[in-house]
């Protein structure tokens, strides 16, 4: 995974982090262009330049050999990675080409950026934590939740909120869901 003081994930809505997630972030930012962004290949500039960067005739051979075709041509080497990753695609979930519109890896990455966000960085009420500890709820969820989730001496500050109408960052209700699945469970 790339360093955060060169990359950053700006798909991340703001109040949140811009440091890679493994794999999410890749799949989400790289769907765009098929799966493997465009890069430029500074060697081939260099095997034709005038100055003597490659003193003998095996380097040159060698860097020529390895590093000298253009990247970006469609038998180049990202081309031929963009087709498998497509026809991979295709195979696993179903997908069709279309002719005209976004790619079937730009589609993907697009739900999955979807599925992932709406998740990932959507607030927590007590609506919410009521249905992700499996109970149903009216408008008066604040009251289901205060029912279910009841205080402790010492509460913990991101409870103690829910239970009294804020909303919180998936983060922070995944480090508290088990104490209050195991309270809730007790109450029943």
């Amino acid at each position: 995974m790339a360093p955060p003081n060169i990359v950053a994930d700006h798909t991340k809505p703001n109040g949140f982090t811009k440091e890679l997630e493994m794999g999410m972030s890749c799949i989400i930012c790289h769907s765009d262009n098929d799966g493997y962004n465009t890069v430029k290949n500074d060697i081939e500039l260099l095997l034709g330049a005038d100055g003597e960067f490659f003193t003998d005739s095996e380097t040159i051979d060698f860097v020529a050999g390895r590093y000298g075709d253009r990247l970006d041509s469609p038998d180049g080497i990202i081309g031929r990675a963009r087709r498998d990753y497509s026809k991979s695609v295709v195979i696993l979930t179903n997908y069709k080409i279309e002719a005209d519109g976004p790619s079937i890896v730009s589609r993907l990455g697009r739900k999955i950026k979807e599925i992932y966000h709406n998740y990932r960085y959507k607030s927590i009420d007590a609506t919410r934590a009521c249905l992700e500890l499996g109970v149903k709820v009216n408008e008066k969820s604040l009251l289901t939740l205060k029912t279910l989730v009841p205080t402790f001496p010492d509460e913990d500050i991101l409870i103690s909120l829910l239970r009294n109408g804020a909303t919180i960052k998936r983060d922070d209700f995944e480090a508290i869901y088990g104490e209050m699945a195991n309270r809730g469970k007790n109450e029943n």
